[in-house]
């Protein structure tokens, strides 16, 4: 009977372990829900923020910024036979008629053509010259 009864005690012993094991396993597993709920909760929070930071940029890039009219001051910094046209945010540039260039530096058209044909005028009575020798 000695040997019966032990052989109970076990049993009862391994049955209690197992639901100790069970009662452990619950815990381990309440936890982990617990866990993916608080991660939830925080993907949420981190996505309003998100959106709502996002609504925020898109309503400030949407408000109309104050335009400073660089062509104001010194003629926006284009070249003095150049119009000078306010843009939002910068301004450009355009020669005159009459003128070629970039805007900032703008050349007389005229000018051009008097320098090229004094410039031909010059070589040629250059050519002339040295013949004549």
């Amino acid at each position: 009977m000695n040997v019966q009864h032990k052989e109970e005690e076990i049993t009862v012993q391994r049955e209690q372990q197992h639901v100790q094991i069970l009662k452990e396993v619950s815990h381990v597993i309440v936890i982990l829900d617990i866990l993916e709920m608080v991660f939830l909760v925080m993907v949420m929070i981190i996505g309003f923020f998100i959106f709502n930071r996002g609504k925020n940029l898109k309503k400030s890039l949407n408000q109309k910024s104050t335009d400073i009219n660089e062509c104001l001051t010194n003629n926006g910094g284009c070249a003095s036979n150049a119009k000078c046209t306010n843009t939002a945010g910068s301004r450009t540039c355009a020669c005159k008629a009459g003128y070629s260039g970039d805007g900032v530096t703008c050349n007389g058209i005229l000018c051009f053509f008097f320098f090229f044909f004094c410039s031909c005028l010059i070589s040629n009575v250059m050519k002339r010259f040295k013949k004549k020798k």
